[in-house]
């Protein structure tokens, strides 16, 4: 059985069955047995929004975090960034072994294809924020920031008072303004 370890240095099983199915199915209303089907589908969703991943992981988790006496909350906390990936690296390994069980392998395959492009869409990624393209270009809009904030600065527009007092003639506000008597 896949394991992870929290941020704390527990130790926990992931377990995909069918009460983590039908958990899934219940609870945050996806079929964890179809994980290809949805817009986007299950598998991409897993891996493009973290708290949608942080609860699954928690529904595969969910007996063992009930008998520690740990809530969703107690447990999304305690999933930081190595062990975040490292509990989305075993729930990938258990859905894998829970489809090649159930002899479908096409899902076992999506399963391996959806895990390589992530790892290649991260290593593009850090090559573009590590080129001199990008340096280039990020310190071009920094510069372009800096002058558009001086320059709103120094316009008429910003110098001027915007309570709304300024907005009324000095004539009107004395009629407004009650006396004191």
């Amino acid at each position: 059985m896949p394991q992870f370890k929290d941020a704390k240095g527990e130790t926990w099983t992931v377990t995909i069955n069918g009460g983590t199915i039908k958990r899934a199915l219940d609870l945050l209303k996806v079929d964890l047995g179809d994980p290809l089907a949805g817009d986007p589908p299950l598998l991409t969703r897993f891996d493009t929004h973290i708290a949608f991943k942080v609860d699954l992981l928690y529904v595969a988790c969910m007996p063992e975090a009930e008998r520690r006496g740990i809530n969703d909350v107690e447990f999304a906390e305690r999933l930081e960034g190595e062990s975040l990936y490292a509990a989305s690296e075993a729930f990938l390994e258990a859905l894998a072994d829970f489809f090649q069980s159930l002899r479908r392998t096409h899902i076992v395959r999506a399963v391996e294809k959806q895990r390589e492009l992530v790892r290649r869409a991260v290593e593009t990624a850090a090559g573009v924020i590590a080129s001199r393209e990008f340096d280039a270009k990020f310190d071009a809009e920094l510069e372009e920031l800096g002058r558009s904030f001086v320059n709103s600065l120094q316009s008429p527009e910003s110098t001027r008072s915007r309570g709304p007092a300024a907005s009324v003639p000095a004539e009107s506000q004395a009629a407004t303004v009650p006396s004191a008597r």
